[in-house]
């Protein structure tokens, strides 16, 4: 099932990415647009660095992001063949750190750790049986790695919250995890 919009709505809440142009000098990443740093909206143009401007970043609108967010963090990792929730919270970690997110999913699984999302992982994802414990481990997982960055002391709280709701929206989309009604 495709769950790239609720993916692309989570990611730009105003409490993620939703943010148009901002610069916070602690940030490595540098110039950001709804959370899409310069370096990838360079890239993303076939254009060097220098292309992405000051000027050029504070024009980029949200439906700019869209593609990047389908091509660069959905699409990567064959998001719509993994199953429901586990597809959002692979996608939206990402976002944070390329590498990780597949590297994650992959030692939750038991799998070769290639970093790539090819069809043993994919398969492996479908034989997850308690979709809500692996949401659980995988959020764990994430913040295991938030903690090991030097911009934790900054940005950890913030993290640990995104993962947080992350994990409760992927757990909304695959109906798992959910109070039961009296």
């Amino acid at each position: 099932m495709n769950h790239f919009p609720e993916f692309f709505d989570f990611i730009l809440a105003p409490n993620n990415d939703g943010q148009p142009y901002h610069l916070d000098p602690r940030d490595p990443g540098g110039m950001t647009a709804w959370g899409v740093i310069a370096a990838t909206w360079a890239s993303y143009h076939g254009k060097p660095l220098a292309w992405a401007t000051k000027a050029r970043m504070q024009k980029i609108t949200r439906e700019d992001v869209r593609p990047i967010y389908r091509q660069e963090y959905w699409d990567r990792w064959r998001c719509d063949e993994l199953p429901a929730g586990i597809d959002l919270v692979v996608a939206d970690m990402s976002c944070g750190n390329m590498v990780q997110a597949p590297i994650i999913l992959q030692r939750l699984l038991g799998v070769a750790q290639d970093g790539k999302i090819g069809p043993i992982t994919v398969a492996k994802a479908h034989a997850v049986r308690d979709v809500a414990g692996f949401l659980d481990r995988y959020e764990t997982g994430r913040i295991a790695f938030y903690r090991t960055l030097s911009t934790w002391p900054i940005y950890g709280g913030g993290w640990s919250r995104r993962a947080r709701e992350a994990t409760a929206l992927g757990k909304r989309l695959a109906g798992v995890g959910m109070p039961v009604a009296a």
